[in-house]
Protein backbone atom coordinates (compact mmCIF):
# COMPACT_ATOMS: atom_id res chain seq x y z
CA UNK A 1 0.00 0.00 0.00
CA UNK A 2 1.33 3.42 -0.85
CA UNK A 3 2.31 5.63 2.08
CA UNK A 4 2.98 2.78 4.51
CA UNK A 5 6.34 1.56 5.73
CA UNK A 6 6.78 -2.07 5.02
CA UNK A 7 9.30 -4.38 6.63
CA UNK A 8 11.18 -4.46 3.31
CA UNK A 9 11.45 -0.64 3.17
CA UNK A 10 12.61 -0.50 6.81
CA UNK A 11 15.15 -3.24 6.17
CA UNK A 12 16.43 -1.44 3.07
CA UNK A 13 16.71 1.88 4.95
CA UNK A 14 18.51 0.17 7.84
CA UNK A 15 20.98 -1.44 5.41
CA UNK A 16 21.63 1.94 3.75
CA UNK A 17 22.29 3.59 7.12
CA UNK A 18 24.69 0.81 8.15
CA UNK A 19 26.52 1.07 4.81
CA UNK A 20 26.84 4.84 5.25
CA UNK A 21 28.19 4.47 8.79
CA UNK A 22 30.71 1.90 7.58
CA UNK A 23 32.36 4.35 5.17
CA UNK A 24 32.16 7.48 7.32
CA UNK A 25 34.60 8.22 10.13
CA UNK A 26 33.23 9.25 13.41
CA UNK A 27 34.69 12.58 14.55
CA UNK A 28 36.98 10.85 17.04
CA UNK A 29 38.20 8.35 14.43
CA UNK A 30 38.87 11.18 11.94
CA UNK A 31 40.89 13.08 14.54
CA UNK A 32 42.84 9.96 15.47
CA UNK A 33 43.62 9.25 11.82
CA UNK A 34 44.86 12.79 11.26
CA UNK A 35 47.01 12.64 14.38
CA UNK A 36 48.53 9.32 13.29
CA UNK A 37 49.27 10.72 9.85
CA UNK A 38 50.88 13.83 11.34
CA UNK A 39 53.01 11.67 13.66
CA UNK A 40 54.07 9.45 10.76
CA UNK A 41 54.99 12.50 8.69
CA UNK A 42 57.07 13.94 11.53
CA UNK A 43 58.87 10.59 11.91
CA UNK A 44 59.59 10.40 8.18
CA UNK A 45 60.91 13.95 8.13
CA UNK A 46 63.20 13.17 11.07
CA UNK A 47 64.51 10.08 9.24
CA UNK A 48 65.13 12.11 6.07
CA UNK A 49 66.93 14.80 8.07
CA UNK A 50 69.17 12.15 9.63
CA UNK A 51 70.02 10.76 6.18
CA UNK A 52 70.82 14.25 4.86
CA UNK A 53 73.05 14.81 7.89
CA UNK A 54 75.05 11.71 6.96
CA UNK A 55 75.33 12.85 3.34
CA UNK A 56 76.51 16.26 4.57
CA UNK A 57 79.28 14.55 6.56
CA UNK A 58 80.38 12.63 3.46
CA UNK A 59 80.41 15.79 1.33
CA UNK A 60 82.44 17.58 4.01
CA UNK A 61 85.24 15.07 3.32
CA UNK A 62 85.43 16.47 -0.23
CA UNK A 63 85.77 20.08 0.87
CA UNK A 64 89.51 20.30 0.14
CA UNK A 65 89.78 17.89 -2.80
CA UNK A 66 86.59 18.88 -4.68
CA UNK A 67 85.87 22.49 -3.70
CA UNK A 68 83.58 23.17 -6.70
CA UNK A 69 81.40 20.15 -5.93
CA UNK A 70 81.38 21.03 -2.23
CA UNK A 71 80.25 24.62 -2.89
CA UNK A 72 77.62 23.61 -5.44
CA UNK A 73 76.25 20.94 -3.08
CA UNK A 74 75.80 23.37 -0.21
CA UNK A 75 74.37 26.08 -2.46
CA UNK A 76 71.79 23.59 -3.68
CA UNK A 77 71.21 22.03 -0.25
CA UNK A 78 70.24 25.30 1.46
CA UNK A 79 67.09 25.10 3.50
CA UNK A 80 65.30 28.39 3.95
CA UNK A 81 63.19 28.64 7.07
CA UNK A 82 60.33 31.08 6.98
CA UNK A 83 58.62 32.56 9.98
CA UNK A 84 55.23 32.22 8.33
CA UNK A 85 54.66 35.95 8.30
CA UNK A 86 54.20 38.09 5.22
CA UNK A 87 57.24 39.02 3.15
CA UNK A 88 55.79 41.83 1.00
CA UNK A 89 52.79 44.10 1.34
CA UNK A 90 52.07 46.42 -1.59
CA UNK A 91 49.74 49.34 -2.26
CA UNK A 92 49.42 51.20 -5.56
CA UNK A 93 47.54 54.49 -5.65
CA UNK A 94 46.81 57.17 -8.22
CA UNK A 95 49.28 60.05 -7.71
CA UNK A 96 46.62 62.70 -8.36
CA UNK A 97 43.55 61.37 -6.56
CA UNK A 98 45.21 59.13 -3.98
CA UNK A 99 42.67 56.40 -4.81
CA UNK A 100 43.80 52.78 -4.97
CA UNK A 101 44.47 51.45 -8.48
CA UNK A 102 43.34 47.90 -9.24
CA UNK A 103 44.63 45.75 -12.08
CA UNK A 104 48.21 47.02 -11.84
CA UNK A 105 50.84 44.45 -12.83
CA UNK A 106 53.82 44.34 -10.46
CA UNK A 107 56.80 42.24 -11.57
CA UNK A 108 59.74 41.32 -9.33
CA UNK A 109 62.98 40.53 -11.21
CA UNK A 110 66.16 39.20 -9.65
CA UNK A 111 69.31 39.37 -11.79
CA UNK A 112 67.18 40.16 -14.85
CA UNK A 113 64.82 37.20 -14.40
CA UNK A 114 61.19 37.79 -13.41
CA UNK A 115 60.57 35.57 -10.38
CA UNK A 116 57.12 36.81 -9.39
CA UNK A 117 54.32 38.76 -10.98
CA UNK A 118 51.24 39.95 -9.09
CA UNK A 119 48.20 42.06 -10.00
CA UNK A 120 46.69 44.49 -7.53
CA UNK A 121 43.18 43.80 -6.23
CA UNK A 122 40.25 46.25 -6.01
CA UNK A 123 41.83 47.92 -2.99
CA UNK A 124 45.04 48.56 -4.98
CA UNK A 125 47.18 46.10 -3.08
CA UNK A 126 48.43 42.56 -2.65
CA UNK A 127 50.52 40.53 -0.25
CA UNK A 128 53.20 37.91 -0.78
CA UNK A 129 53.75 35.31 1.90
CA UNK A 130 57.36 34.42 1.13
CA UNK A 131 60.15 35.61 -1.12
CA UNK A 132 63.86 35.09 -1.16
CA UNK A 133 65.98 37.81 0.38
CA UNK A 134 67.55 40.16 -2.16
CA UNK A 135 67.37 43.37 -4.15
CA UNK A 136 64.74 43.14 -6.86
CA UNK A 137 64.02 45.35 -9.84
CA UNK A 138 60.29 45.98 -9.57
CA UNK A 139 58.26 47.03 -12.60
CA UNK A 140 54.83 48.57 -11.89
CA UNK A 141 52.62 49.03 -14.95
CA UNK A 142 49.05 49.59 -16.09
CA UNK A 143 47.57 50.84 -19.31
CA UNK A 144 46.90 54.59 -19.00
CA UNK A 145 49.67 55.12 -16.42
CA UNK A 146 53.42 55.73 -16.65
CA UNK A 147 55.44 52.58 -15.95
CA UNK A 148 57.62 52.74 -12.84
CA UNK A 149 60.80 50.68 -12.44
CA UNK A 150 62.57 50.81 -9.09
CA UNK A 151 64.85 48.72 -6.89
CA UNK A 152 63.22 47.03 -3.91
CA UNK A 153 64.96 45.27 -1.00
CA UNK A 154 63.58 42.24 0.79
CA UNK A 155 65.27 41.20 4.00
CA UNK A 156 64.88 37.81 5.66
CA UNK A 157 61.99 37.60 8.13
CA UNK A 158 61.05 41.27 7.74
CA UNK A 159 57.91 42.68 6.18
CA UNK A 160 58.81 44.83 3.18
CA UNK A 161 56.26 47.49 2.21
CA UNK A 162 55.99 48.67 -1.38
CA UNK A 163 53.98 51.88 -1.85
CA UNK A 164 53.76 53.34 -5.34
CA UNK A 165 51.92 56.43 -6.61
CA UNK A 166 51.28 56.05 -10.33
CA UNK A 167 51.11 59.07 -12.63
CA UNK A 168 48.49 58.98 -15.39
CA UNK A 169 49.70 59.39 -18.97
CA UNK A 170 49.17 62.87 -20.37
Amino acid sequence: MPGYLTPEILSSADAAILAFEAVMDTPKEGYTGKKQTTTQLADLLAEEQAILGKIDLLVDILKDTQPNFYTEYYDTRKVVYRSGSLAVKALVTDATSGNPVSGVTVSFALDGVVVLEKVTADAGGFTVKSMEEGTYDVTISKLGYKTVIQPFNILADELATLEVKLQQNA
